[in-house]
């Protein structure tokens, strides 16, 4: 072959190659950031000195779902999932964020450990029977999501200072248009505006990454631990 061959050949062989070197390496270049506030100490591993960081994580929460049942944060604990915010007799927007967050339950029908949570912020008009028949027209899988009533002002609470999210008032009730992708430990891992399709497209790709990074990561300790 010649060189011009070669060259030629090594062109077209790089990108996939590249592709699996950074999906399937121990090392994985595509990571999701951290949200909220992070503290740092030092911890002795193997007699070395190593900077350990904690981040932020999301606070404990409890209320009553779409089927009248007790729901708290530990159903929640060691899965991926994704929150919002809303209220049953909402607007245009309230419309389309439920068909996002559809479309996202939609995209991931055949990952049983992807969750979906959305909390009221009027527990007043959205009783249980209300929560189940949005839950109904929403096309909810009632496994997957669920449609979380409490105490209106812990919900306000939890949006602003669990979530991390920036409210402002619409008709009355202090709300937020975004959907928020929190990882197996509790920490929040993407905030994305819930009413954009091309936001909720990157919301999307950002769970296929946290599937990835897991998936890597428990490859790496399996190795670790063969060795």
């Amino acid at each position: 072959m010649t060189k011009k061959g070669l060259l030629l050949g090594g062109i077209l062989l790089f990108p996939p190659i590249l592709f699996i070197l950074l999906s399937t390496g121990k090392t994985n270049f595509i990571r999701l950031g951290y949200y909220g506030h992070k503290t740092t100490h030092s911890i002795t591993v193997n007699g070395k000195e190593k900077t350990d960081t904690v981040y932020y994580s999301v606070p404990p929460f409890s209320g009553i779902n779409q089927f009248g049942d007790s729901v708290s944060q530990k159903k929640y604990e060691g899965q991926i999932y994704v929150a919002d915010f809303f209220y049953t007799h909402g607007g245009k927007n309230e419309t389309v964020l439920t068909a996002e967050m559809q479309r996202v339950q939609n995209e991931f029908k055949n990952y049983d450990s992807i969750l979906f949570i959305s909390f009221s912020v009027d527990p007043l008009r959205d009783s249980v029977p209300a929560l189940a028949a949005y839950a109904k027209k929403a096309l909810a899988n009632s496994k997957r999501w669920s449609f979380i009533r409490g105490d209106q002002q812990k919900m306000y609470a939890l949006q602003k200072n669990g979530y991390l999210l920036s409210v402002k008032d619409s008709d009355n009730f202090l709300l937020s248009s975004k959907l928020v992708l929190v990882d197996k430990s509790k920490h929040i891992r993407g905030i994305y505006t819930g009413t954009s399709i091309t936001d909720v497209n990157r919301l999307i790709d950002g769970i296929h990454v946290l599937i990835d990074e897991y998936y890597v990561h428990r490859k790496s300790k399996k190795n670790t631990l063969d060795d």
